[in-house]
């Protein structure tokens, strides 16, 4: 009886070893499931932040082919700006030189009107000196 009743408790320890070890299994499978999960979660998060890395690198390197489309152009356009601005002082100067040629022009007419009037003055007195000699003329008979 001895045995049987070891027999007895040796089954019944079995039958608890068992329900111990489902129940352990299936703690272990709920716990392995659930840590898959978060792994799954996480990697889809890593896969997004990876994608969202390659567009970013993507982007950088459109930006940089846009900013070098127009590092050209740019440099165009400055030398097409130091052009214009050495036009304009090149006009400039040819405007001052011309105000100046002009300025040069008004004082010759000025001392030209000067000496049309000095002349005029002249011819006056010399008409009135004519006048004069006229009469001085008549006067005196032949």
């Amino acid at each position: 009886m001895v045995c049987i009743t070891i027999i007895l408790a040796i089954s019944t320890i079995e039958e608890k070893a068992i329900n111990v070890g489902e129940v352990l299994s299936g703690k272990l499978v709920k716990l392995m499931e659930e840590d898959l999960e978060l792994m799954d979660r996480q990697l889809r998060d890593y896969e997004m932040m990876v994608e969202a890395v390659n567009q970013y690198k993507g982007d950088g390197s459109v930006l940089n082919d846009i900013i070098s489309d127009l590092s050209a152009p740019s440099e165009e356009l400055s030398a097409t700006i130091n052009q214009i601005t050495q036009s304009m002082d090149e006009i400039s100067s040819t405007v001052e030189d011309s105000a100046l040629a002009t300025n040069n022009i008004a004082e010759m007419n000025m001392n030209m009107v000067k000496s049309i009037s000095n002349i005029n003055n002249v011819i006056s007195k010399n008409e009135e000196i004519s006048v004069r000699l006229q009469e001085l003329v008549s006067q005196v008979k032949y």
